[in-house]
């Protein structure tokens, strides 16, 4: 699950294709600009590949089989040693064939931000520190749990809080987009 701010136009709807939706109509996440339930979304990651290839644009290495390995963690070495690995290149240069993760959308909402629940903090990908249950069964939330709102709060300001109607305090209208691992 992921929230991204819903960008209005200077009458407060959602704008798409000549059509205007009030966020609180059903209609309105045909706008989304992330997709649409169904729909497959791939993952960029930080990456690298062989020195002999950095002086190619990423657009101009061919998916002939070029070791990759991804700083996240793995390669594509089916578990060999990578040798002679050039420079880290940033996600945003990923070309698609070399992504290894796919995403299907199965949700997608519009809801003011600070709507969410604790069982959705835990689906963005907060911890709590406070709650073993909760850290070790991949939490779905429990009563032990104390509120999760503060560290989100935090970590969301931390990425959008210098931009003015994104901040926790704003409560802007946020695209909830939910989805599950597909088959690559």
């Amino acid at each position: 699950m992921v929230r991204r701010v819903v960008k209005l136009n200077i009458a407060g709807r959602v704008h798409i294709r000549g059509f205007d939706w009030h966020p609180n109509d059903p209609n309105a996440v045909r706008a989304c600009p992330y997709g649409v339930v169904g729909d497959r979304l791939w993952v960029r990651e930080s990456w690298k590949t062989y020195a002999t290839l950095d002086h190619l644009p990423p657009s101009k290495i061919k998916p002939w089989g070029p070791g990759m390995e991804y700083l996240a963690g793995g390669s594509t070495a089916m578990g060999q040693p990578l040798h002679g690995m050039g420079k880290s290149r940033p996600s945003i240069s990923m070309p698609r064939w070399a992504s290894r993760i796919d995403l299907e959308i199965t949700g997608v909402r519009i809801e003011r931000l600070n709507q969410i629940s604790n069982e959705d903090i835990l689906r963005e990908g907060i911890r709590s520190e406070s709650c073993n249950i909760c850290v070790h069964t991949g939490g779905s939330g429990c009563d032990h749990c104390l509120s999760l709102v503060k560290p989100f709060r935090e970590l969301w300001d931390s990425i959008n809080g210098k931009t003015p109607g994104k901040t926790w305090d704003d409560n802007p209208f946020v695209w909830v987009v939910e989805f599950k691992r597909g088959e690559k």
